[in-house]
């Protein structure tokens, strides 16, 4: 099982005036102990992929999106609190990660130069299931606090850093040749989809992230064929973004197509694996044959739901 707030009475009796955070079960808001403020900022959540509690502050900058550690040590240690408190019982599921699953995607302008990255890791608990984690890590600034360092040049802390599509000098070099570009949710189905001779860009964040403007006007131009996830999230993502694609009227073309076949959940990746392990020229060829009946401008292909 995984632990609840309600597994930490110890901890959220200690918490200056919790209130539980609208729309969000597994979150307390409170007055966070560093600052004075009239306003609950501070934040305590459950770890989903470990069952521990984080306590984060959004002025103090501890907040989920970049975590800034040293700061939410100062809480903890204002609270009175350690690691060893905020850690899930013994019968709660445990987390370790996978060797070698930790892979990095680089994000860069477009003259190549590095923005951030998405660093996707891999984790096992005790039963053998499994789960995977992405951290958006920008380049460290002069400005940063090197405490705040991760390998020697990254900080988890996005704060202004452009957005921007995934090989960013790529697709717009195949938007220039007047090539079709394929939009998956992830960088792994991108890259799969470049090792079979297709141009294909993401964003970072997938199905959670917001659409910036800039993403539009990187794709402008465009013919755009949208492969969504066969769930019920990636479907209503992929949705979106052939709603602000079309809405935009910049793309020379959209069209939304779900690869038949698919299972539950299932993506690219999962249909290349399903094609009896023929040589990636021969399903990449079989791949474009069944794209190539994407239907035209303006229109959606995709199963009922």
């Amino acid at each position: 099982m995984i632990a609840t707030l309600l597994d930490f009475p110890h901890v959220i009796e200690r918490l200056n005036d919790p209130v539980q955070v609208p729309g969000k079960n597994d979150m307390l808001a409170f007055y966070c102990p560093l600052h004075e403020s009239s306003r609950r900022k501070g934040r305590c959540w459950i770890n989903p992929h470990f069952g521990c509690l984080l306590l984060g502050c959004w002025s103090c900058g501890t907040d989920p999106q970049n975590g800034r550690s040293h700061k939410r040590k100062e809480i903890m240690s204002a609270l009175g609190l350690t690691w060893r408190d905020c850690m899930p019982k013994e019968d709660v599921r445990k987390w370790m990660a996978v060797p070698g699953s930790r892979t990095i995607y680089h994000y860069k302008d477009e003259d190549g130069n590095p923005l951030y990255r998405v660093v996707r890791t891999e984790w096992q608990d005790d039963s053998g299931k499994r789960s995977k984690t992405f951290s958006q890590q920008r380049l460290f600034r002069d400005t940063d606090h090197l405490k705040d360092m991760v390998d020697k040049k990254w900080i988890k802390d996005m704060a202004d850093t452009r957005r921007v599509i995934y090989r960013l000098p790529e697709v717009l070099k195949a938007i220039h040749n007047q090539r079709h570009i394929y939009f998956v949710e992830g960088e792994k189905k991108a890259d799969l989809l470049w090792e079979m001779g297709f141009p294909s860009t993401c964003i970072a964040g997938g199905s959670n992230a917001h659409w910036l403007s800039g993403f539009t006007h990187s794709l402008s131009g465009a013919d755009i064929l949208i492969l969504p996830d066969n769930d019920e999230p990636g479907i209503t993502y992929g949705e979106r973004v052939f709603a602000k694609l079309l809405l935009s009227n910049r793309m020379k073309s959209v069209s939304l197509f779900q690869l038949p076949d698919l299972p539950h959940s299932g993506d690219i990746c999962d249909w290349v694996s399903a094609q009896d392990g023929g040589e990636l020229v021969k399903i990449a060829y079989k791949f474009e044959l069944l794209t190539a009946k994407s239907i035209p401008y303006g229109s959606i292909m995709i199963p009922k739901r």
